[in-house]
């Protein structure tokens, strides 16, 4: 469930017509009729717009804001039309490039426009979230129907947070009891971990990879119901110094907000992943030291037997636990030398051709809860390695 979403969005590959300064210097969108279905036919001038570039590392998106304009080209000819979009000059057109995919979303008294570059994880979540499959189309219009059934696999996806799509409780936790539970606030990450874990109790035996993400779902909800709460009540209290509004101070609170966010997330993915193992009875050491100060977070059968040179090579398993992997799954190949094919989990759908079959050069086995397989490539979705069936190897 969404408080705030797009109906519908269109769609399209941009062109070096429209991205090449060589080119052309119109500021048009070329080859937008189809986006009538969503703008309508007729004449906009001077809309507000936000613009957006998302990348696969945040840190890195770029935000513009200009104005935009929709008219029919031809609009004094007898039978035929050509719509265009003009948008002013603005960073994220003059950063995007051929084959990038452009999302137009109306909100009526204003626009949005994202730009997602070619080939990315970005690029593969936004169509796999609008049900695109194969290569998107010159243009054209897609609902938002199927975003919604699609992100609520994987809980709160981060790539809805910087499209400004706001999640709203599902009618699953009651925020009265669940403050009742926690009057302190917010406990700790392996006790909030424990409280989602009873709120769904689904057979580990029969479907670990559904279990997980129930659970991880659960308590992202959970999460988020406490902390609006907490956040609420901050805000109330409001943010002032001894020279009035203190700017710094919000700025600071905002922050933390996010970073406890990004913290929670990965440490409870962790916590959900032991309650799998312990369930099984699967030996294994959490966070054990294997070289230096590498620590990976879980070692097969234990650090007894990693440290034991006589123990065979074959018998070692490792696994890192990230909830997005963006391009920090580099940093799991040089954890437990002693283990030359390496076991990441995540949560992450869609993640890019480029970067699985890197992963796959380096023997890094990705693996992810079958359910979102469907958002991978079947190319990816034959390498990919459930959580069933993970468990499974590690548990002979």
């Amino acid at each position: 469930m969404f408080e705030r979403h797009f109906e519908r969005v269109a769609v399209k590959v941009l062109t070096s017509v429209e991205t090449d300064p060589g080119k052309s210097h119109q500021h048009e969108l070329n080859g937008v009729n189809e986006f009538r279905e969503l703008l309508g036919p007729e004449k906009r001038e001077r809309v507000p717009c936000d613009f957006h570039y998302l990348t696969d590392d945040p840190s890195a998106d770029l935000d513009d804001f200009g104005v935009v304009s929709w008219y029919d080209s031809r609009e004094a000819h007898p039978s035929r039309s050509e719509y265009r979009l003009y948008y002013s000059a603005n960073t994220i057109m003059d950063r995007a490039r051929e084959e990038d995919i452009l999302v137009l979303a109306d909100r009526g008294s204003t626009i949005e426009i994202f730009v997602a570059r070619a080939g990315s994880s970005t690029e593969q979540q936004l169509k796999w979230l609008l049900g695109i499959k194969g290569p998107v189309p010159k243009s054209d219009v897609h609902p938002t129907s199927g975003l919604l059934r699609r992100s609520e696999l994987v809980g709160r996806l981060p790539l809805l947070d910087r499209l400004g799509i706001v999640s709203s409780s599902s009618g699953a936790i009651d925020v009265e009891s669940l403050i009742e539970r926690f009057p302190e606030g917010l406990p700790t990450t392996a006790e909030f971990a424990e409280y989602a874990r009873g709120l769904h109790e689904p057979d580990l035996g029969d479907d670990p990879d559904a279990a997980l993400l129930t659970w991880t779902k659960t308590e992202e909800e959970a999460f988020r119901a406490i902390e609006r709460c907490e956040i609420s009540e901050r805000l109330e209290a409001g943010f002032y110094g001894a020279d009035g509004i203190d700017i710094d101070e919000f700025l600071s609170y905002s922050l933390s907000v996010q970073n406890r966010r990004k913290a929670r997330a990965g440490l409870s993915l962790e916590h959900h992943v032991r309650a799998l193992l312990d369930y099984r009875g699967t030996q294994y050491a959490y966070e054990a030291v294997t070289e230096g100060n590498s620590k990976p977070d879980f070692l097969f059968p234990s650090a007894e037997a990693y440290h034991d040179q006589t123990f065979p090579i074959d018998d070692l398993s490792m696994l890192a636990v990230k909830t997005t992997c963006k391009d920090r799954w580099r940093q799991v190949l040089a954890e437990a030398e002693r283990i030359p094919d390496k076991h990441l989990l995540t949560l992450e759908p869609a993640i890019s051709v480029a970067q699985t079959d890197e992963m796959e050069r380096h023997a890094l086995q990705l693996v992810v809860p079958r359910l979102i397989h469907d958002s991978y490539g079947p190319s990816q979705a034959t390498w990919l390695m459930t959580v069933t069936d993970f468990l499974e190897l590690v548990s002979r």
